[in-house]
């Protein structure tokens, strides 16, 4: 799946590909990073929850 839309956004010109996983998904992040992508950022959330 992900060689196909790899391939079709190269074909579209696409620069990139981002992915936004949350923190705790390692095993995915390790998943992504084998197939060749980098983390280029660490987000933080922030919420003010009213009561």
């Amino acid at each position: 799946m992900m060689n196909h839309l790899e391939m079709d956004s190269r074909q579209k010109s696409i620069k990139f590909i981002r992915l936004n996983l949350g923190k705790l998904r390692t095993e995915a992040h390790k998943f992504y990073e084998n197939i060749g992508y980098v983390c280029d950022k660490i987000q933080k959330r922030f919420i003010k929850i009213f009561e």
